[in-house]
């Protein structure tokens, strides 16, 4: 169950989340199995937060900051995460229909496992660079857009 403390501080919203981020910097944030279905958190940063089988159907998380992020079995179910950075977050087990990855930083991002998860999908991304994924899937993106796997021109990670 999620921390009635950090789902609150959420719900004010994500400039007063983002403050509480920065000010109290040592909390890890625990939003185990919330239900954050259509929330908007456009710009909210869940660096190392943890999300576990939080329900984010439908949630906005354009430019979101979820670097290291336990999303494992959490539902993604037409989540916008355009332009977000997911840098080493876990999404083993995650519901990823209709999910919005275009431009998203998926630097060693692990999706194995992950559920409805497509080629086309991954192929909208930023980066792919050491991204674990089942080896169907990684087949078909080492077809489709293997530039993707790439060493990135510039930094992507942590912060980026």
């Amino acid at each position: 169950m999620a921390n009635p403390v950090h789902l609150t501080k959420l719900k004010e919203g994500v400039e007063a989340w983002n403050k509480w981020r920065k000010d109290e910097p040592k909390i890890r944030r625990d939003l185990t199995e919330a239900n954050l279905t259509e929330a908007n958190l456009t710009d909210a940063n869940l660096t190392d937060a943890n999300l576990r089988k939080t329900d984010l159907g439908y949630a906005s998380l354009t430019g979101a900051v979820l670097e290291r992020a336990d999303l494992k079995e959490a539902n993604l179910f037409g989540v916008n995460l355009r332009k977000a950075n997911l840098f080493g977050a876990d999404l083993r087990g995650a519901n990823l229909r209709r999910a919005d990855l275009a431009e998203a930083n998926l630097e060693a991002t692990n999706f194995k496992g992950a559920g409805n998860l497509e080629v086309e999908q991954l192929c909208e991304a930023k980066t792919l660079y050491k991204v674990q994924l089942d080896q169907e899937l990684e087949k078909q993106v080492m077809g489709q857009c293997p530039h993707l796997l790439e060493t990135p021109k510039h930094e992507t990670g942590l912060g980026k």
